[in-house]
């Protein structure tokens, strides 16, 4: 049995310094597409939530044979539904059913319904109605980057919403 003294096992500092720089390359090429992933994701994620909204609005007054309201509120970047009064009870209360939190890096710019003008600060309502019917609305929502947008228009005779990415 022989003992080896002075071994050559392991990596030298050249080759660990190229490893290092090789994966420090790719998490710099990687960063950028996976934030915009993300960006892109949260924008996705704030207009089906209001898609998802106004199919429970619409829900709601079918069921319940009342109008329900979906409420826009651009100033505190938040919308929410509201159960809306009965035929057979005109003067209950409006109790929320669904509130939804905007995200912080995603925003709610404008919002247009009916034969309204087009609003950027402020309140509006979309109403829906017991035959299943709602006011027209388009409302656009905006990512953390400028550009990433995504406009949702919602479809009077069905009160089905369709959102459409773009750039702008």
């Amino acid at each position: 049995m022989t003992l080896r003294i002075g071994s050559k096992r392991g990596f030298t500092l050249v080759e660990l310094t190229i490893v290092v720089f090789i994966m420090a390359t790719m998490m710099a090429v990687a960063v950028p597409y996976f934030a915009n992933y993300y960006n892109a994701a949260k924008l996705n994620s704030a207009a089906r939530s209001f898609v998802t909204a106004c199919q429970l609005a619409r829900l709601q007054a079918v069921t319940r044979q009342g109008e329900a309201v979906l409420h826009l509120d651009l100033d505190r970047q938040q919308f929410w539904v509201t159960e809306g009064r009965r035929r057979d009870n005109p003067t209950g209360s409006d109790a929320v059913v669904k509130h939804v939190d905007i995200p912080a890096n995603i925003r709610l710019t404008t919002a247009t319904v009916g034969d309204e003008r087009e609003i950027s600060e402020g309140q509006t309502a979309i109403r829906f109605y017991p035959n299943g019917t709602c006011d027209p609305a388009a409302v656009l929502f905006r990512g953390v980057e400028k550009t990433a947008l995504i406009s949702v228009t919602l479809d009077p005779v069905t009160s089905k919403g369709t959102a459409v990415a773009g750039k702008g």
